[in-house]
């Protein structure tokens, strides 16, 4: 199951790349999550651009066979997300994600997790 995440988790950073998504954080949440092995963060530079971006990692995810669970937030948003089981795709304009500052609170929680494993 790792190296179909890992073929997965780099599948979708190439495809943001490749429509210019700015500041990829990619965060592994699978020893502490149930629902997905890793989260994907990445900024667009407004709303056209977020659109572009989701719809690119849809479009290949379909051409590749990957099914896409879940999609939220994305016409008319600053925010969305898409859900490919293993891999979480955020994709915030820049305002939002200084808002939520969504990496930070899981690396947080990451660590604050794996510092009461350790007591």
């Amino acid at each position: 199951m790792e190296t179909i995440t890992k073929k997965l988790d780099q599948m979708v950073i190439d495809w943001i790349e490749e429509k210019k998504a700015e500041h990829i954080e990619v965060i592994d949440v699978s020893q502490k999550s149930h629902y997905t092995d890793c989260v994907i963060v990445c900024t667009a530079q407004g709303e056209l651009h977020l659109n572009a971006i989701a719809e690119h990692v849809i479009a290949e995810a379909k051409k590749t066979g990957k099914m896409i669970l879940g999609k939220e937030g994305l016409e008319g948003s600053k925010w969305g997300l898409i859900d490919l089981g293993e891999v979480v795709l955020h994709i915030f304009d820049e305002e939002k994600r200084n808002f939520y500052k969504l990496e930070d609170f899981l690396n947080k929680e990451l660590k604050r997790d794996s510092e009461d494993s350790n007591k």
